[in-house]
């Protein structure tokens, strides 16, 4: 399976979730899962000197239940991605998701997201 691309934006109040899809069993840099931060306008967010955290959520509670850290690919330009390692995202489910922006002082997040892992 190809690499997913997800599209977030900042903000304070999330609106109904995007859908993306994600194949159950897919590991490695081929189905890496690409995120694309942007500004609320839909300008390329800076993460430059941010940490960048894929947070998965229990659809139905709201609770975290997965958190990794995404490697920065272009800080000017807002993107990361998260490449899948085996025993990770291999329920089959749907996870509420956002990104979370953090440095020493701050923490943002993006929209909410819903993933399938099918």
């Amino acid at each position: 399976m190809p690499s997913t691309d997800i599209v977030l934006r900042l903000a304070d109040d999330p609106s109904v979730p995007q859908l993306f899809k994600f194949k159950r069993g897919s590991y490695g840099e081929k189905n890496n899962i690409n995120f694309f931060i942007q500004n609320s306008d839909g300008s390329d967010y800076d993460i430059t000197s941010l940490t960048l955290k894929m947070v998965l959520f229990e659809i139905y509670r709201k609770i975290p239940i997965f958190e990794k850290t995404l490697d920065i690919v272009d800080s000017v330009k807002g993107t990361a991605k998260y490449e899948p390692k085996i025993g990770e995202l291999d329920l089959i489910r749907e996870y509420y998701l956002r990104v979370s922006l953090e440095d020493s002082t701050n923490k943002e997040w993006t929209e909410l997201a819903s993933l399938q892992v099918r």
